[in-house]
């Protein structure tokens, strides 16, 4: 089988070369120990051997001998399969500097295709596919350096290796059976790349610098409440030491277990509301338990730093990290997640003689929702990119004309509204969202005021008892009184908002009845739906061939739900606006892709970095503004299983990512 992939790479998969390379680790020296990326690169390492099957044979190489047959193989014409490919590749990079043309991996493709349902694990795999079993040898090396084998030792652990190179190549092979896409394909190939052919240059001094400040911002913050650091890392303390100072400890509802637990998360609104306490005394406790419980800036940038000590920075993304197939962080540092307007953005910056383009797919998940439900006056607003959306929405949602200029509170609500509320938002999350401050806006609260201009009654709202009771569960240092107009009006601007997207609305109807078929189709059945989607058992079907999956799906007295979470052994709650939330992010997803693929093969521009929403390109100087320019008409180009979504982009370029941005 042979097929095109990339742009100059004619690939045939019965000839593909699947490398795994056997390395030394310890007790201290190990995966589980240290970053993929600080591992491959640490002066410690050291390549036992290396297993290889170039489809011709299958041999156990030293290192020397691997080195040596490198150096004769044109790798601009090879594509290279690993079970982990991130960490094989890195080495392939980083030790023998060996760059594939094209690279695969099945511990990704695995993810794809089956979730948490199989496991990711090559053990895993190849007992569902039926293709052998591993073994177990490496367990059996621990601190061993290829001095310490005798010549037996080594070609035993030589046969385990190369075991686990056919059942690689096996299960790859039954994945491209089984229907894997060959354009996704490119999309692993885009982000393995990005981590073994690294591009950003660290600032090493501006770096530095923003990590003296952050140990200065923590020590003063520890300094304040004079207690050692046990006081702010326990759960129980922290309650304990609020309780001292006479504040009453904010609770929230496990969504796992289903009982109350402390909301002490930086996002949970009630943590929020202590870290804008009036008191003094309060708010250094929350600041102090936020700085010293996460330490998120502070131990993202000593990685930083640590891994640009050790060359240029290695972007460790997942791929299909997410239910929808969102890519996500992983290796210990999230390349999704820095702030902007940081230093640490301003800090990963490109070569000399290159400038980052970073373009951005605007408000695509909006977009998509008023495309999908067929509210025409929505997409409309969207095609157009001369008109204020937020302001016209604001001003039929609140019956009177709304600028920028002129109401630029109940603007923000409106944008709130139109941005957050696309998902069957309930009026106690609109609420706490809004106290937490939504899309990186100050936190907001109702008053009176805001109930009289809106015609809201309180006393109406407080004489339900069932309101009521979610009312004084949430999770608030709002007196009680002072919770209910908030939560009046919230709820008023959710009913709001509902009756002025009825389409949107009907939309989550539209997925109640779709979980129902698809709870009742059977194993080869498929409904077609809209946007190319296939509606499966326990399952839809992309436009892009991947299948997101509900497996265990089933309808009990409080609703749909089916298994999900982290390894898939909790039973998630599903129904029309979930569903939305979930086919919107994945249909966003498959465009974006699709999007970043035309950058990277047909113009050539590696892709550096990526999320969500947001590609990162880096260009030579020359060719940064034709390169900003082709990525703005790229992002707003519709694919063609969706004619006339109202796509739009900005784009930026930049010396650093945070000027790009």
């Amino acid at each position: 089988m042979t097929s095109v992939l990339g742009r100059k790479v004619e690939v045939d998969f019965d000839d593909l070369l699947v490398v795994d390379f056997e390395t030394y680790y310890d007790e201290h020296y190990s995966l589980s120990k240290t970053t993929t990326e600080a591992y491959v690169r640490s002066s410690l390492f050291e390549a036992l051997g290396v297993g290889i099957d170039d489809g011709d044979e299958k041999r156990w190489l030293e290192h020397d001998e691997f080195k040596r047959w490198a150096k004769e193989v044109d790798w601009s014409k090879v594509a290279v399969g690993c079970h982990n490919s991130a960490f094989d590749c890195l080495i392939l990079s980083h030790h023998y500097d060996v760059y594939p043309a094209f690279i695969f991996c099945t511990l990704s493709m695995g993810r794809a295709l089956f979730g948490t349902q199989v496991g990711g694990s090559l053990k895993k795999l190849a007992s569902y596919f039926g293709v052998g079993e591993k073994g177990d040898e490496v367990d059996r090396v621990k601190g061993k350096h290829r001095k310490d084998f005798t010549r037996e030792e080594w070609l035993k652990y030589g046969d385990y290796c190369l075991n686990d190179v056919a059942l690689a190549k096996a299960i790859f092979h039954k994945m491209l059976d089984d229907g894997f896409p060959e354009g996704e394909l490119l999309n692993i190939d885009t982000t393995v790349k990005m981590f073994t052919e690294p591009k950003f240059v660290l600032n090493k001094p501006l770096l530095e610098e923003f990590l003296v400040e952050e140990r200065q911002r923590k020590k003063g913050l520890l300094e304040r409440i004079e207690k050692d650091k046990s006081i702010v890392l326990s759960n129980d303390k922290f309650a304990k030491l609020l309780i001292d100072l006479g504040e009453e400890p904010p609770l929230k509802t496990s969504p796992r277990t289903g009982l109350e637990a402390w909301a002490f998360a930086k996002t949970d609104p009630g943590m929020q509301e202590l870290l804008e306490h009036e008191r003094d005394e309060v708010r250094w406790a929350a600041e102090a338990r936020v700085a010293v419980k996460s330490t998120i800036n502070e131990t993202r940038t000593e990685r930083l730093l640590s891994m640009g000590s050790r060359g240029k920075l290695c972007v460790p993304l997942k791929y299909a990290g997410a239910h929808t197939f969102r890519w996500s962080g992983t290796d210990k540092v999230n390349f999704q997640n820095f702030a902007r307007g940081g230093k640490i953005r301003d800090a990963l910056c490109a070569p000399s003689g290159y400038e980052l383009v970073a373009v951005d797919s605007g408000q695509i998940e909006a977009r998509i929702t008023a495309w999908l439900a067929g509210h025409d006056e929505l997409v409309e607003m969207f095609r157009d990119p001369g008109r204020d959306i937020y302001a016209e929405k604001g001003s039929a949602f609140f019956g009177y004309t709304i600028t920028k200029d002129t109401h630029p509170e109940e603007r923000f609500l409106s944008k709130s509204m139109v941005l957050g509320c696309g998902f069957q938002m309930g009026w106690l999350k609109f609420a706490g969202e809004l106290l937490k401050g939504m899309f990186g806006a100050p936190p907001k609260k109702f008053t009176n005021e805001d109930a009289d201009k809106l015609r809201v009654d309180p006393r109406q709202f407080a004489a339900d008892s069932r309101k009521m009771a979610k009312v004084e569960r949430m999770p608030s240092r709002l007196p009680l009184e002072e919770r209910i107009i908030h939560c009046a009006v919230a709820e008023k601007l959710i009913w709001i908002y509902r009756d002025g997207n009825k389409p949107i609305v009907n939309l989550w109807e539209t997925m109640e009845q779709i979980l129902e078929v698809m709870v009742s189709l059977g194993e080869n059945e498929f409904d077609e739906w809209l946007a190319g989607v296939k509606v499966v058992r326990h399952g839809l079907i992309l436009p892009n061939g991947l299948m997101m999956r509900y497996p265990g799906l089933r309808k009990g007295e409080d609703g749909y739900s089916y298994m999900g979470g982290p390894v898939g052994k909790e039973r998630k709650k599903a129904y029309g606006g979930s569903m939305t939330e979930n086919i919107v992010q994945a249909l966003a997803r498959v465009v974006v892709a699709d999007q970043m693929q035309v950058l990277n093969r047909s113009y050539g521009y590696p892709v550096v970095s990526m999320t969500h929403d947001e590609v990162v390109l880096m260009v030579p100087e020359a060719e940064a503004e034709r390169a900003a320019e082709r990525c703005l008409t790229v992002f707003r180009t519709p694919p063609e299983w969706a004619k006339g979504l109202p796509l739009n982009a900005t784009v930026g370029h930049g010396k650093n990512y945070g000027e790009a941005k």
